[in-house]
């Protein structure tokens, strides 16, 4: 037993001489990062700020206006207001949708040029813009029955008039 004593003290006598030193080291770390401390701070302190001023926050997206919103805007507007212009109706819907409905202008003008090249405005040369007259739907459809070609009535299959004197 006297060996297992003799290996433990050998042991412990290398083990404490590691211990003693990793005290130190422990302490001296200690004293390296409270001078580091300030001098960090300093260059901190003298270093320009990369992000610059911080941005005001960003309102709340307010929503697109869709066609249907400006066709309808347009054609209340041309409604009220006979002989409008062109720059000035879209000034007005610019106006209307984003003042009074609360849509967001992104993408009005591409909206605005849809409806009114679609079939429901014409706008005259003088850029005047009106709501386009209805075509008549209940005339006669003649490409109902339109033959393709004069073969596909042969003339000798077709029934004769009788001559009468």
């Amino acid at each position: 037993m006297n060996t297992i004593q003799d290996a433990s003290a050998a042991i412990l006598a290398l083990l404490q001489p590691l211990e003693r030193e990793a005290t130190e080291l422990q302490e001296r770390l200690h004293e390296i990062d409270q001078a580091k401390a300030p001098l960090e701070a300093a260059l901190k302190a003298l270093t320009p700020n990369k992000k610059g001023k911080p941005k005001a926050g960003r309102k709340a997206n307010k929503p697109c206006a869709r066609k249907a919103d400006v066709l309808t805007v347009c054609r209340t507007l041309v409604e009220e207001n006979p002989g409008i212009t062109l720059t000035v109706l879209e000034e007005s819907a610019k106006e209307k949708l984003s003042g009074e409905l609360g849509f967001s202008l992104s993408g009005v003008r591409l909206r605005l040029s849809e409806c009114l090249s679609s079939n429901e405005f014409t706008v005259s040369p003088g850029d005047v813009v009106s709501i386009a007259v209805a075509k008549r739907t209940d005339t006669l459809n003649t490409s109902v029955f339109t033959p393709k070609s004069v073969t596909e009535f042969p003339v000798d299959r077709l029934p004769r008039r009788e001559k009468t004197d």
